[in-house]
């Protein structure tokens, strides 16, 4: 009885050290949080820290299971996270979305200047000749053009791109 005894106590001593120094209760904290690079694509991601007593469940809203989530388009997503002990906490986190490149052109004569919004600078100009065997003829935001048919191209620096057709008369 008393090798019982000395065993529960061993126990309950080990058991109190190993609990030592964990949060009272499963806690969650976002590490990171990273938005798609492009509009449309859905490679965000999110990373937690988590603290409490392992091994930890997670449940998202999307039914993933895992710590941290990948390959996430943009929108809100929460996630449940349980410890061995029974303490849950919840937290939401928002993959943002990413503002899609938006191209406009302003002519004055045969003078031609893009305006882009979205998307994240710096941006390259292509401005391609669809008069001349699509020849890539001009880079920059402005530019002096013949008449014609043109394409611009825009490429912010993550690689997203959009496209302009206009005509110069």
């Amino acid at each position: 009885m008393k090798t019982i005894q000395k065993f529960l106590q061993a126990f309950v001593v080990v058991a109190a050290l190993l609990l030592m120094g964990q949060p009272a209760n499963a806690q969650c904290t976002v590490r990171s949080v990273v938005k798609n690079t492009c509009h449309n694509y859905t490679n965000g991601s999110i990373a937690l820290q988590v603290q409490g007593v392992a091994p930890f469940q997670f449940q998202w809203s999307n039914g993933n299971r895992e710590q941290n989530l990948e390959n996430l388009s943009e929108g809100s997503y929460s996630v449940t996270v349980t410890d061995a002990k029974g303490s849950r906490t919840t937290h939401s986190v928002k993959v943002n979305k990413y503002q899609p490149l938006q191209v406009t052109s302003v002519q004055n004569g045969t003078r031609v200047t893009a305006k882009v919004t979205g998307g994240k600078a710096p941006y390259l100009y292509h401005w391609i000749s669809l008069s001349a065997n699509r020849k890539n003829i001009a880079a920059g935001e402005s530019t002096q053009l013949g008449k014609g048919n043109y394409l611009l191209v825009i490429e912010d620096s993550n690689g997203c791109s959009e496209s302009h057709k206009f005509k110069i008369n």
